[in-house]
């Protein structure tokens, strides 16, 4: 009997295990780019996979909808989470404001609801003995914040960051707060990078398929559509969905472990890495699965029959 029991007692832990969430913050400029809702509405109809904690909006300045300052951008942001948020129909996931501008140096947090919700998150985690997953696909500001307010944050968390290129430091997400980037790459926390260039480069797909496969998928379809065709592009890159994917669609992704560079304030290129400072980094990605999965989730009658590839 006492065998008996014992067993159960592991197949209940192994079961537990096989199927635990991964507790995740998702930040992001979700006003910026059209990309970004879609890597919202991927994560909120991903709950099977994600215990999502909230989703923090990052500041932003220039891209697609352009604004005067990081403040406005930073609150466009925060109003198209609770927007996408109210289209899916989502009331238990908090949305999170983040800093209203960019970090002026590597030491020097830019405090914010997002900041400190990411060190929260992070503490109740440790406390179950599980670690916060960050997903970052915009400047890394709250991020860096975080870091700096509670210096074991490290510690508890996991980075994945959709910026940078696979060759050099001058990209969107990595320029929009240099400091900040610097900051999170001087830190020890673990980071998994996405480069932009030399990797998701290669994953233009057509708009109008797109909008054919968004057909069906509802209101948050309907939403993301009306994106799609305000962008008025005959082929987009959806950039941010391959930062949620890593945990979708790990078969896809080709990693390598690598030094963590040095980012530069002053110069576009990478510097050389810390003695034993490593990180982890897509070298390439098959956009296949990732997209099937993408519009699977968005739609239970998604046509498999219907696509690019």
């Amino acid at each position: 009997m006492n065998r008996l029991l014992g067993f159960c007692v592991i197949a209940l832990a192994l079961a537990s295990s096989l199927f635990a969430k991964t507790p995740v913050i998702l930040d992001t400029d979700a006003y910026n780019e059209i990309d970004d809702p879609f890597a919202v509405a991927y994560v909120l109809r991903s709950r099977d996979v994600f215990d999502v904690r909230g989703i923090t909006a990052a500041p932003y300045h220039g891209g697609d909808h352009a604004v005067d300052s990081p403040a406005e951008g930073v609150a466009l942001c925060h109003k198209e989470i609770l927007n996408i948020k109210r289209i899916m129909g989502v009331t238990d996931v908090p949305a999170y404001m983040g800093a209203p501008r960019f970090m002026t140096d590597t030491e020097t947090p830019v405090r914010s609801d997002a900041s400190a919700a990411i060190v929260a998150e992070a503490n109740r985690c440790a406390a179950k003995g599980e670690r916060l997953t960050v997903i970052a696909i915009g400047a890394l500001t709250n991020v860096a914040s975080a870091l700096l307010t509670d210096p074991k944050l490290a510690e508890k968390i996991d980075l994945v960051w959709l910026g940078g290129h696979l060759d050099n430091a001058s990209e969107f997400n990595l320029n929009g707060d240099r400091y900040a980037a610097k900051a999170v790459f001087d830190s020890d926390v673990p980071f998994t990078q996405i480069p932009c260039f030399g990797v998701v480069d290669k994953h233009y797909v057509p708009c109008q398929w797109l909008i054919d496969n968004l057909k069906g998928c509802g209101a948050i379809g309907e939403h993301l559509t009306s994106l799609v065709k305000w962008a008025n592009m005959d082929r987009r890159i959806i950039w941010d969905i391959t930062a949620v994917g890593v945990f979708m669609t790990p078969r896809a992704y080709t990693f390598e472990t690598c030094g963590r560079p040095t980012i530069y304030i002053d110069k576009d290129e990478y510097g050389p890495a810390r003695p034993g400072a490593k990180m982890r980094r897509a070298v390439e990605i098959d956009k296949k699965p990732l997209y099937d999965d993408l519009f699977g989730r968005l739609s239970e009658v998604y046509n498999k029959k219907t696509k690019l590839f």
